[in-house]
């Protein structure tokens, strides 16, 4: 019998709990899950940026700094990775 993926549980990033006993760890979950209208605005939010900096135009190559530029860029994309993965 196969499980209905809608049945999961929804699961939370295990950085976002760490070093929290069972007690704070259910907690923070249970709050972490109650705020979807604030987490979901949030993911819209950095979802929007994140397609905005994929945008690179000709003119970022022409100056002998651009692999720093492009250094920056990738890093930021990194960052906004990282703060979806961590949202429900």
């Amino acid at each position: 019998m196969s499980k209905n993926p809608l049945d999961a549980k929804p699961r939370i990033d295990a950085r976002l709990t760490q070093g929290m006993d069972g007690d704070q760890r259910r907690k923070f979950t249970q709050e972490f899950f109650g705020v979807t209208h604030v987490t979901d605005k949030i993911r819209a939010i950095v979802e929007q940026e994140l397609e905005s900096s994929r945008d690179s135009a000709p003119s970022d190559y022409e100056s002998p700094g651009w692999a720093y530029r492009r250094a920056d860029k990738d890093g930021y994309i990194r960052g906004l990775k990282l703060v979806l993965a961590l949202l429900p």
